[in-house]
Formats: structure tokens, sequence, C-alpha cells
């Protein structure tokens, strides 16, 4: 571990004090410093959570102050049922004895089919 990773480490270390988890975010400025580590690890060939681990933060929470998790949001949407369709048109779906799954659009094409395979 370099000296400027290893002088990040004891400030943050420093700056939790007892605190461990969740109570006060992180300055601004601790988490530019902590992203650029974190960017140049990866640029030499770490993975992002190796990179994470030699910083001393979360990967999460890298990802989230990157932006990449936070652009990530959950979205309204209108659930629409599917109209049903007349028994006739719907597909038919056959399976095998040994699991085989087979699915044709008509009772015809399956009659067709499974006398063609005896």
């Amino acid at each position: 571990m370099d000296k400027e990773i290893e002088t990040f480490r004891r400030e943050v270390a420093s700056w939790r004090g007892d605190q461990r988890r969740g109570g006060r975010g992180y300055p601004e400025a601790m988490k530019a410093t902590a992203l650029r580590l974190w960017d140049r690890l990866r640029r030499e060939g770490a993975s992002g959570s190796d990179a994470a681990e030699q910083v001393g933060i979360s990967a999460a929470s890298l990802h989230l102050w990157r932006g990449g998790m936070g652009k990530r949001r959950l979205v309204p949407v209108q659930l629409v049922r599917e109209p049903k369709r007349p028994v006739a048109e719907q597909p038919v779906r056959l399976v095998s004895p040994k699991g085989y799954r087979i699915e044709v659009p008509d009772v015809a094409m399956a009659v067709a089919l499974l006398r063609e395979l005896g």
C-alpha cells in the first residue's frame, strides 16, 4: 500500500473516531480523495472491491458517490392485463415424459407434431 493511501486511511480513521457506521456523512473533500485513489487503483488493474478495500471505504459508498448507483432509481410503472384470448388462439404446450417442452401455436399443429413423432 502506498503512502498516499495510508495517509488517507489514517485521516478517515481519525475523522470517524469511535463511529463506524451511520452518523455523519463524509466531507466532500474526503469523498473526492477517496474517489481519486479508487480510480487510480482501478486503472492500475485492481477490481472495484479490492480497490475499495485498499482505500478503506465500502465499494457501495464509492459507487454511490461516483453517481453509478444513484442513477438507478425505481420508477413508477403501470401494470396492464393482457386481454384474454379465446382457447382456440392460445398456444399449446407439450411436455414429454423425459421433460422436453414444446410450444406450438394451435391444437392442429400439436396433433400434426404428435403424429409425426409417433
